[in-house]
C-alpha cells in the first residue's frame, strides 16, 4: 500500500489546527479545575503537584489538535537537523532569559503598577518535580512547537510571508500560556523560535531551543536565581541586563544566517507561495484562516485578561 505524502500546512489548516489548539487547551483547564475543586477539599497537599499534572493533560489536549491535522493529510514541514545545528541552538536556548531580564522584569513591574500579583509559588516533592521536568523540558517543547512553529508559523508564512508569520505566531505562543507575567519573555522567545524556523526551515532545532529554554528556567527556579528580578532590583543589574539585551539583540541580527549556514541553507528566503489555480478558493481560505487565527488570539487575550485581574 503506497504511503500518502503530507501536504505542507497553508493559511486555513495552520490556523485550524491553532484553534482546535487553543480550544483543546481551553477544554483542558476546565477538567484541571473541576479535578483541582475536589482534591482541595479532600488532600489541600497535593494541590501543587496537581498543578504540574494538569501541563500534562493539557499538552494531551492540545495534542488531540495534532492527530486531527495529521490525520487530514497536513505535515509541518522538516524534522530533522544536523548535528552542528542542534548544538548551536541548544547553546541559543540558554540565553534568552539572561538576554530578555531586562525586558521581562520590567514588564512585570507595569503589571505590579496595575494590581497584578503574579503567580503563586509552589511547592513539589520529588515525583511532582520529575513530573515538572517531564510536561516543561521535554513535552511541551514538542508538543507546543508542533502547533506554533510547524503548524501556525507554516501556514501564516504561505500567505503572508516570513515577518509576519514570525511575528504573529510569536504572539499566538505568548497568549496561549495565559499568563501575564510570562508574556513579555514567551513573546521575544517566539520571536527567536520563529526566526530559527525560518533559518532552518525545520522545526526540530526550534524544539532543541525551547527545550534548552525551559531546563534554564527550571534549574535556575530550584536556585533561586531570578534574572528578571535581578534585572531591575538594582543600578548594576539594569546596566548589566541591559548590555545583555543589546548583545541578544545583535545575535538575533546573525542568527539566521549562522544557522542557514550550518543547514547549507540559502539564507535567501525563498517563498512558499503556491500559485492556485482557483484564485477564488484560496482568497476563501485566507479570509477563513483569518477568521480562526483572530478567534483563537481572542480567546487566549479574554482568558489573559481575567488572570490580570484575578
Amino acid at each position: 500500500m503506497e504511503k500518502k505524502l503530507l501536504t505542507s500546512p497553508d493559511i486555513y489548516s495552520g490556523t485550524k489546527t491553532y484553534l482546535f489548539a487553543v480550544l483543546f487547551n481551553l477544554l483542558a483547564q476546565l477538567i484541571i479545575t473541576a479535578i483541582a475543586l475536589g482534591v482541595q477539599a479532600s488532600n489541600p497537599s497535593f494541590v501543587d503537584t496537581l498543578s504540574v499534572v494538569g501541563m500534562l493533560i493539557i499538552q494531551a489536549c492540545v495534542s488531540v489538535a495534532l492527530i486531527l491535522h495529521f490525520k487530514s493529510g497536513v505535515g509541518v514541514g522538516k524534522i530533522q537537523a544536523q548535528w552542528l545545528t542542534i548544538v548551536v541552538c541548544a547553546i541559543i536556548g540558554v540565553l534568552p532569559i539572561f538576554a530578555f531580564a531586562i525586558v521581562t522584569g520590567g514588564f512585570e513591574c507595569l503589571l505590579t503598577l496595575i494590581g497584578y500579583k503574579g503567580n503563586s509559588v509552589i511547592y513539589l516533592d520529588a515525583f511532582g518535580v520529575a513530573l515538572f521536568f517531564l510536561a516543561s523540558v521535554i513535552v511541551a517543547p514538542i508538543i507546543e512547537e508542533t502547533v506554533f512553529r510547524g503548524c501556525l508559523f507554516r501556514g501564516i508564512k504561505s500567505r503572508f510571508g516570513s515577518t509576519w508569520a514570525v511575528i504573529i505566531s510569536a504572539v499566538a505562543f505568548a497568549l496561549v500560556h495565559m499568563s501575564p507575567s510570562q508574556t513579555a519573555f514567551q513573546l521575544c522567545l517566539g520571536v527567536v523560535l520563529g526566526l530559527i524556523v525560518n533559518s532552518t526551515d525545520s522545526i526540530l532545532p526550534a524544539i532543541v531551543t525551547h527545550s534548552a529554554s525551559n531546563l534554564t528556567a527550571v534549574v535556575l527556579s530550584f536556585v533561586s536565581f531570578e534574572p528578571a528580578t535581578i534585572a531591575v532590583s538594582s543600578n548594576t543589574g539594569i546596566i548589566v541586563f541591559s548590555l545583555l539585551f543589546v548583545v541578544g539583540v545583535v545575535g538575533l541580527i546573525f542568527m539566521p544566517k549562522l544557522l542557514a549556514k550550518t543547514e547549507n541553507i540559502s539564507a535567501i528566503e525563498k517563498s512558499q507561495n503556491e500559485k492556485s489555480a482557483d484564485k477564488v478558493e484560496q482568497k476563501a481560505k485566507t479570509k477563513v484562516g483569518i477568521s480562526m487565527l483572530s478567534l483563537g488570539l481572542l480567546l487566549c487575550l479574554i482568558i489573559w485578561i481575567s488572570n490580570l485581574f484575578a
